[in-house]
């Protein structure tokens, strides 16, 4: 399959995307970016190398980027909502001119990482020869695990006392991982064998380095 002018284009876009994400994580210290972080960024750039120089691989590359863009809009999201909570409750105390540049950089991890993923599904869309029929899921076990993922993701937060901490936690378990992976395992459910399977490792990964970085908080934690 020869490299079209589109499929270059997206993959250029995926990895331009990638570059103000790492530069907005160099640049801000924030003690809530998680390490994982770093591996969906690179997942993201790694996709749109992918897409760029091996077309055949365009749909397996494009559905584990859908995931990875998908985490980093996530962290990006949350990191802007931390930062007013962390503001409010004066635990940084930071300047108003410091407080503008740490929300602006949050928000340009949200917005590159919603834009790669756009592109991402973009990538993976054709028209169904099967027309509405194609609807129904291919594995529809997909769908169920997926929309388990994103309930199990908001649960630990609704489980909090506080109403207030009880919104706060289940949105960020549902932006951080549960859209991202869950949302990930329910599209996958319509997609091809190898797009299937992209996006399913792609899942396993992020889901595997989201777990080993609260891990790592929470012994830091409990060590200092």
């Amino acid at each position: 399959m020869q490299r079209s002018v589109t499929t270059t284009v997206a993959g250029l876009v995926l990895v331009l995307c990638a570059v103000p994400a790492t530069v907005a994580v160099l640049l801000t210290e924030e003690p809530y970016w998680s390490a994982a972080l770093w591996l969906y960024i690179a997942g993201m750039a790694g996709a749109g190398v992918a897409v760029g120089w091996w077309p055949q691989l365009r749909r397996p590359a494009a559905a584990a980027g859908m995931v990875f863009a998908a985490q980093v809009a996530g962290y990006g999201t949350v990191a802007i909502r931390d930062l007013f909570n962390a503001q409010g409750a004066w635990l940084f105390g930071l300047a108003p001119y410091e407080m503008a540049s740490r929300v602006t950089f949050a928000g340009v991890v949200a917005l590159v990482g919603t834009v790669a993923a756009c592109v991402a599904v973009a990538l993976l869309w054709r028209e169904p020869q099967r027309g509405w029929e194609a609807w129904r899921p291919r594995r529809a076990r997909l769908l169920v695990i997926g929309v388990v993922f994103m309930i199990a993701s908001i649960t630990p937060g609704l489980l909090a006392g506080n109403p207030g901490e009880m919104l706060t936690g289940a949105g960020e378990g549902l932006l951080s991982i549960g859209l991202p992976c869950g949302g990930g395992l329910a599209a996958a459910a319509w997609l091809g064998s190898r797009a299937r399977r992209a996006a399913t490792v792609a899942v396993i990964i992020s889901t595997v380095a989201a777990a080993a970085s609260v891990a790592a908080r929470l012994i830091a934690g409990m060590l200092t």
